[in-house]
């Protein structure tokens, strides 16, 4: 299980960084932020 939240978490990460850049995901909001945001 742990396995699977780690990989999910990077994906979401993955996503963050490009929703960044396309500018889809504004940039005040952190890493940590995203994922606390996301565990809810």
């Amino acid at each position: 299980m742990q396995q699977f939240t780690k990989e999910n978490q990077n994906m979401m990460l993955d996503l963050f960084h490009r929703g960044r850049k396309e500018g889809k995901v504004a940039l005040k909001y952190s890493d940590e932020f995203l994922i606390n945001f996301s565990k809810h």
